[in-house]
């Protein structure tokens, strides 16, 4: 989700195959799997996948995954992501933000509100509205507009986040090194070289 909110589309495109592979193999559901063997329904991963998964006409069946899912965010996908129609679009995009703060509203001492309960949004990302983002470079990417809608989630200082120029940046002598390290213990990774 964050790749997509920050604009890394072309990373996302690239991992975006070996994902939904994890999602068949029921690599996916063993991760989300706690030790009690319960999963949560899975909240930014559902939304990430079946936005990424409607580009390409293609659909996700979670049930036969076993994986659990938030609703909300299956439906907002099939409902309002390539919707033309503003008030409806705008009623979703501030159920997205509603949904924001619902799993940020958490105290992460009670055992039932903590992260691995689906209260998953990082204390870091109280603040920023990443998957409203996400949402508006997903529908670019289409040429659709995406409205600006007014929630409280939405008039902070993280609203209009600076996405930074990944194409500026210059990677420093470390990071070839244990990039070719971690491709050498998986070459499945090679294609991080094309990326960097």
């Amino acid at each position: 989700m964050m790749l997509i909110a920050c604009s890394q589309l072309n990373i996302v495109d690239l991992l975006y195959p070996k994902v939904m592979n994890s999602i068949i193999t029921g690599d996916v559901k063993r991760f989300a799997t706690d030790d009690d063997g319960e999963i949560e329904s899975q909240k930014m991963f559902v939304l990430a996948m079946e936005m990424l998964s409607s580009e390409k006409q293609s659909t996700i069946d979670w049930a036969s995954a076993g994986i659990p899912i938030e609703r909300f965010y299956y439906d907002f996908v099939k409902e309002a992501l390539y919707s033309t129609d503003e008030t409806i679009l705008k009623e979703w995009l501030n159920g997205l933000c509603d949904q924001h703060l619902k799993w940020c509203a958490r105290a992460p001492d009670i055992m039932e509100e903590a992260t691995f309960m689906g209260y998953e949004v990082p204390d870091q990302l109280h603040l920023w509205p990443f998957e409203y983002h996400a949402v508006i470079n997903i529908r670019a990417r289409h040429g659709l507009s995406t409205p600006v809608i007014d929630h409280p989630l939405l008039t902070n200082n993280f609203k209009n986040m600076a996405i930074p120029d990944f194409s500026q940046w210059e990677k420093p002598t470390w990071f070839t090194e244990v990039s070719e390290e971690l491709i050498r213990i998986n070459p499945d990774l090679a294609f991080t070289r094309d990326l960097f």
